[in-house]
């Protein structure tokens, strides 16, 4: 759970690639979007930027913002193979301003949140 002051919210992602905000005080649906993303693994968020970023175990990642649920940026997969799409490794960390991706496979890669379509940094 997390969010902007004292609006905490939880987010879910559909295996449709919907992602929903229900508040974490009352339980109702704050936001409901839709993205391109194939079964999401997790959510990570940013609170400084009010971002919610989601992540698949191919390296795809899609930014929303957290208040509105608006899709800001998708990426296009990143990883090498996604033998294991099922599988729940995936992960993404925030760590100097920078998003650090871990695909299923355990293929490394770094993205700048303010430029999601320049070239990744391998690990």
């Amino acid at each position: 759970m997390f969010g902007p002051g004292r609006r905490r919210l939880s987010v879910t992602a559909s295996s449709s690639g919907r992602p929903t905000a229900v508040s974490a005080r009352t339980g109702a649906r704050l936001w409901t979007t839709w993205t391109r993303l194939e079964q999401s693994s997790g959510v990570t968020h940013d609170p400084r930027a009010r971002v919610v970023y989601l992540f698949t175990t191919g390296g795809r990642v899609a930014a929303l913002d957290a208040t509105k649920g608006t899709p800001l940026w998708e990426t296009l997969p990143r990883a090498r193979r996604a033998e294991n799409p099922g599988r729940e490794s995936a992960q993404v960390l925030l760590h100097g301003g920078a998003l650090v991706v871990s695909t299923s496979e355990g293929d490394p890669f770094s993205l700048d949140p303010a430029h999601p379509d320049g070239e990744p940094v391998p690990g």
